[in-house]
Formats: C-alpha cells, structure tokens, sequence
C-alpha cells in the first residue's frame, strides 16, 4: 500500500487532510475501467465524523509531478458518504488513455466539499495509481455498516442481503446458503432469528420457500388479518392460498383463515381406519368426518 496524507487550507483557518489509497482495477471495458478508491479523511488533523455526504471530484494525471497539470480523466462530482472518516468510491468508467503504456505514473487529485463549505477545495499533492489489493481499516469496531444492498456472489443485488451461488453435492444443511451458529454455552445463548415489521400499518413478517417453475409455501405473520400465524402454498403471499391458521386465542383452522373454535375444519375430515377392514373407513365414523 502506498499511503500518504494531502492537505489543502479550507475556509475558517480549517484544514482538510485525506489519506488516500487505490487498488487494482476491477473492470474493463471498451469505454474505461472502473477502479476502487479508498481513503480516510481529516480536517484540522481529525478524522471527519459528519455523516452528511461530502462532494469529491477525482482527477487522474498523467503524472505524479504536481507541477505537470496534464490530466487523462476528470470525474463528475459525487456524493460521498464519510463513516469516521473513511470513504469509498468506485470511479469510473476511467478512459482507457490513462491506461496507455506510455503513461507510466498515473496519478489521481482529489477535491473536496463538506456541505458547510461554499466551494470545493482541492487536496494539495496527488497519489499515485497503484495496481495492488488495499484495505484501510477504520477504528475497530464490531459494528460493519453497507450503505445500499449487500451482495454475496452477485454483482446486482436485489435486496438488503442477496446471495448468490450455484454448487451442490450438499449433505449437511450447514453447508448450504446460510449457516447461523451460537457457540455460547451460556442458559441465555439462544439461535434465534427474528423477522419484524415497523407496525399494524407495514407489512408481513413471513418466511417464503419457492421451488422454481413448481410449486411454494409461505409461513409467518398476517398482518392485516388480526396477526393470525398462517401457512399458505402461495411461496410470496399469505392472504393467498391459506392452508393453515392459527389466530392469537389459539384456534386452529384448516381450510378456514377464520377458525371459531379450538379446532375448525373446512371440509370433510378422515379420523382414522378399521384396522380390520383393508383401509375403509372404521364404521362408529359419521359420513360428514370421513
């Protein structure tokens, strides 16, 4: 890692430093390359804490001397959230001429704007481009904060948390997609998961299983039907296809999401068999339960 502090006068007698660090470039493509950025930022010698977005404007140059002004890319300005001090961006699609075997100290300037700063201002000094694995870490912490969704074999992810990945030869459940684990041994040390929502207004708190092009059930939470716990064999809907409800005094309801007694079947029920008659029905049940 090639790290190094760059600081630039800011208004009020403040000054802004930020230490600056780039990686390898992640993609290529015909109209640029994407190339990660990491850095921490400081004014007055301590790391930024203001959790409102900070706009930065990189600048690639064609060489490290500060006095050569020859630049190959400039970003558009962008909105970049600042966690204790550390930030990153994703720039590009940086043009390929930066890329030219005859540029050979790539480097990249950066420019900074708090929202309490009436201008830009340009970090004194510039880094160069470095094609290495970097990581700068933060205060430790237990805490791990994603701004946007987290994705785990994907690069589109579709949701808070969305993993992706095809491989099979699976005996164990705990080889599959998620293994959660408590190793405490403590009377409290519970593996729970909890799933809630934000109100009788929001929606439900349920769990969705889905065979692909087949079939699907859903269990949890129905909200807007007095918090009956329900099965359903619709995989993304519980007021749909209801099979099995359970309501909050505890009557169960086959076939009936609106149970009225301990146990509430809609249709015909088959309690049990002759155990002498091959499989018909024992003769002391009425018709209506067979």
């Amino acid at each position: 890692m090639n790290s190094r502090i760059l600081k630039v006068a800011a208004a009020a007698g403040a000054v802004f430093g930020v230490s600056l660090t780039a990686s390898a470039f992640l993609t290529s493509t015909n109209s640029g390359r994407l190339v990660p950025y990491q850095g921490v930022l400081e004014r007055n010698g301590a790391r930024v804490i203001d959790p409102r977005p900070h706009s930065m404007i990189f600048t690639f140059y064609t060489t490290s001397n500060p006095s050569n002004m020859t630049t190959c890319w400039v970003s558009t300005a962008q909105q970049v959230t600042v966690l204790d001090g550390v930030f990153s961006v994703v720039l590009g699609p940086v043009s390929n001429t930066c890329f030219d075997a005859t540029v050979t100290d790539l480097s990249v300037g950066v420019s900074v704007q708090s929202q309490d700063d009436a201008t830009p201002f340009p970090l004194l000094g510039r880094q160069k481009l470095l094609p290495a694995p970097y990581a700068i870490s933060s205060a430790q912490s237990t805490d791990f904060l994603v701004q946007g969704n987290l994705g785990l074999g994907t690069s589109s992810p579709t949701a808070a948390i969305h993993v992706e990945r095809a491989w099979g030869n699976q005996t164990d459940p705990r080889s599959g997609l998620a293994y959660l684990s408590n190793t405490d041994t403590g009377a409290a040390s519970n593996a729970s998961l909890a799933l809630r929502v934000n109100g009788s207004t929001a929606g439900d708190p349920f769990i969705s299983m889905d065979v692909a092009g087949e079939a699907g059930w859903a269990f949890g939470v129905d909200n807007s039907d007095s918090n009956k716990f329900k099965f359903s064999s619709a995989w993304n809907a519980l007021d749909t296809a209801t099979r099995f409800t359970i309501d909050t005094a505890g009557n169960v309801g086959i076939g009936n999401s609106n149970p009225g007694a301990p146990l509430d079947v809609g249709g015909n029920v088959m309690l049990g068999l002759d155990e002498n008659s091959s499989g018909n029905p024992h003769p002391d049940v009425p018709p209506q339960c067979r």
